[in-house]
């Protein structure tokens, strides 16, 4: 295959790809919030992690970000209250 006719390919995957992604990604930046709101509510609840991630398909990595997130928050509004 030529280059011409390897980047013809390319291109007509890439854009096949890109149009099924961008729908895709416009919806995961639209649930994002509603997820990591529920994640917080599942770790104050004490839900375990593991437990967290089978429901909400967020990576254990994802969920402890965002559980080292919200207690620095937490910590930090703490102090300003003091």
């Amino acid at each position: 295959m030529d280059t011409r006719s390897q980047q013809a390919a390319a291109r007509a995957r890439l854009s096949y790809v890109g149009s099924r992604w961008k729908p895709a990604r416009r919806k995961y930046e639209e649930l994002q919030p509603q997820v990591r709101e529920a994640v917080i509510a599942a770790i104050d609840a004490g839900i375990p992690q593991k437990d967290i991630c089978d429901l909400s398909g967020y990576s254990r990595e994802n969920v402890r970000q965002i559980a080292r997130a919200v207690e620095a928050e937490r910590a930090r509004v703490a102090a300003d209250c003091t």
